[in-house]
């Protein structure tokens, strides 16, 4: 099974279970919003990086019509991928600055 695959599994089971917010000791929510807006232009810009780099680096002919011709399109598993790998990204440079994926504590009012 395709790492990237399983892991989009287990992001979409935990997120059907409790809502996950990035949480760092000490960090308010606009230093935690700044330092997610960040990470998430830096993981969009590295990922549109990669991406270009694998569709041009891969042939474009991916079969042929009814008639014979080959039929010519960019290779979309690779678009499918991008939004996986931007995630993995984002997570990946949160880490790096500290902060941990953890469940929203529910905040009552009265």
């Amino acid at each position: 099974m395709n790492l990237r695959f399983a892991s989009l599994i287990v992001l979409l089971a935990a997120g059907g279970c409790a809502d996950m917010q990035w949480r760092k000791p000490g960090v308010d929510d606009a230093q935690t919003a700044r330092a997610l807006d960040d990470c998430r232009r830096a993981a969009r810009e590295q990922s549109f990086h990669e991406l270009n780099a694998r569709v041009l680096a891969q042939p474009y002919g991916t079969g042929v019509d009814r008639r014979g011709r080959a039929t010519l399109a960019p290779p979309l598993a690779a678009e499918g991928d991008r939004a996986i790998f931007e995630q993995d990204l984002l997570s990946t440079c949160m880490r790096r600055e500290g902060y941990e994926l953890a469940p929203v504590q529910p905040r009552y009012t009265r």
